[in-house]
């Protein structure tokens, strides 16, 4: 189990996660967020679970930037059963006020000079308890925007190869570097079946990121794997009611990357620069807020741009219709309607299947 906090999300320890997979024994990253929402949990037993998931060892990949939160649950963690490990610093919390971590962790966690000392010191542990070893990773995938030589690929079917530095899992059963997705599921009482081809989804498309992803992709075969820029993401307050539903621990807001309300112009530089480093989609969000730029978007580009009708809209369209005071299926579709009006030719929406169900409907 990985654990990451960090401003840049550059590095969330892959070359600690590759050294372990080569060794057989398999890894899951996960980020920090988990322990707000309390999807990361100790059991009676003082074990780190996530789901069904128990850990014999946990790696805080540079911890620093954590909040109070965290340093509580791993403090707790490192006097349990799972054997905490630690790579790199943790003085500051995510607003960089100091934070003295390190003491309120205590003894029982192992601190490791760099990645390669903490994967043989993982190793170690996991070979004297007798952790049953899986078959191994091959070192073949090649790695960008990390240092250091190849990561290691899973030789097992039902896996996606490295592309962006994640490890991926799908539901293929033929190819390893990513097959076709079909699956059924249940959503709001409807039976779903999905039917998907690649696409990798960009969210933080910092300038460079989406060439150095298409290039990766590229080199590895996949030239028919898509990828879809959010390339005019704002920093809305529309996100508010996701945030909450998930127990955001986020304080403030994301300006740092994420683009102003009031500058229209910034969202054209910005999408363009994507469409020339390659994105096969490009994305305004949030939507109707926004109607203005995604029609200046779908004027300036000539792939697919897509529109996401964010929590925050949903959430006004329910309450008003919860209280009496729109109707709620035809405001729904006209508000779908205005942004596909805008030029939008993908709808990303909450409504999607019920929406869906409508016009299949008509």
């Amino acid at each position: 189990a990985m654990n990451w906090t960090q401003p840049s999300y550059n590095n969330v320890g892959l070359g600690v996660a590759s050294a372990l997979c080569a060794k057989g024994y398999p890894v899951d990253l996960f980020p920090s967020s988990l322990v707000a929402s309390k999807a990361l949990r100790l059991d009676a037993e003082g074990t780190v679970c996530l789901g069904p998931q128990r850990y014999k060892a946990v790696v805080l990949y540079q911890p620093e930037f954590g909040d109070e939160n965290e340093v509580a649950f791993f403090s707790r963690a490192a006097g349990g059963k799972s054997a905490v490990f630690l790579v790199g610093d943790w003085t500051k919390d995510f607003q960089a006020r100091p934070l003295d971590a390190m003491t309120r962790l205590g003894a029982n966690v192992r601190k490791c000079a760099d990645d390669k000392v903490c994967a043989a010191e993982v190793t170690r542990l996991l070979v004297e308890t007798g952790v049953a070893r899986v078959t191994e990773w091959t070192s073949n995938a090649p790695r960008w925007g990390h240092t250091g030589g190849p990561l290691a690929t899973p030789p097992v079917e039902g896996y996606a190869a490295l592309t962006d530095g994640t490890y991926v899992r799908v539901a293929g059963a033929k190819n390893p570097a990513g097959d076709p997705i079909s699956e059924t599921f249940t959503w709001q009482g409807r039976s779903v079946v999905v039917d998907a081809v690649g696409v990798v989804a960009l969210r933080f498309a910092l300038d460079g990121q989406v060439a150095a992803c298409r290039t990766a992709l590229d080199g590895a075969g996949h030239t028919d794997t898509m990828i879809m820029a959010y390339g005019a993401k704002y920093a809305s307050a529309f996100y508010g009611p996701f945030r909450e539903a998930v127990d955001s621990s986020l304080q403030g807001d994301r300006r740092a990357y994420q683009q102003d309300p009031a500058n229209a112009v910034e969202a054209i530089r910005e999408v363009q620069l994507d469409v020339d480093e390659g994105a096969d989609i490009v994305m305004v969000k949030p939507g109707l807020p926004y109607l203005d730029v995604l029609a200046a978007v779908a004027a300036e580009v000539t792939i697919p741009v897509a529109s996401y009708v964010v929590s925050g809209e949903y959430s006004m369209i329910e309450a008003a219709a919860a209280n009496g005071w729109i109707s709620r299926k035809p405001t729904i579709l006209e508000a779908l309607t205005c942004a596909r009006r805008a030029g939008a030719s993908i709808l990303v929406t909450y409504w999607a299947t019920e929406v869906a169900g409508w016009l299949k409907e008509n």
